[in-house]
């Protein structure tokens, strides 16, 4: 019977050894790293583009020095991206009211074919006239002022 007890325990000891030595070693834990999560920042549509262009009196011809400022005007256009002109024209307060409204008119819609031929499509050209509303320099009824005789073109 001592035998036998002998037997039972080399074989448990022998079926431990066998179970010990089957067992996978665990590899050592590895830090997993991730890339931070960037997230994406919404970029600004870039400012309005402003310029100012100066008509002679009771005209919608540019004067001599807004004429070559147009060449600069063309030069800028071309390198952005246009979503949208506002051409604004505006009169001084030597006509009537509705003569200047319609002045201004007439000079916004002469700046868009300027513009136009200056390779803006008139889809995107928007045209308004203020008339003597809206002077950049303040003045009775019946002044000339030429800084109040222009157009205002944003570039979005």
């Amino acid at each position: 019977m001592k035998k036998t007890l002998v037997i039972v325990a080399v074989v448990i000891v022998l079926l431990l050894l066998l179970a010990f030595c089957n067992k996978q070693i665990p590899e050592p834990a590895r830090e997993v790293t991730t890339a931070p999560v960037s997230t994406p920042v919404p970029v600004a549509a870039p400012a309005p583009k402003l310029f100012t262009l100066y008509y002679k009196f009771d005209s919608t011809q540019l004067t001599s020095d807004s004429a070559k400022d147009f060449a600069a005007v063309q030069a800028e256009l071309k390198k952005l991206t246009i979503n949208e002109v506002a051409v604004v024209g505006h009169a001084d307060r030597s006509g009537s009211e509705t003569y200047n409204d319609g002045l201004s008119n007439r000079r916004a819609d002469s700046m868009e074919v300027l513009l136009v031929k200056a390779g803006v499509a008139e889809s995107k050209i928007q045209t308004s006239g203020r008339g003597e509303r809206e002077n950049a320099v303040a003045t009775k009824d019946g002044i000339k002022e030429p800084k109040n005789r222009r157009v205002e073109l944003t570039v979005k």
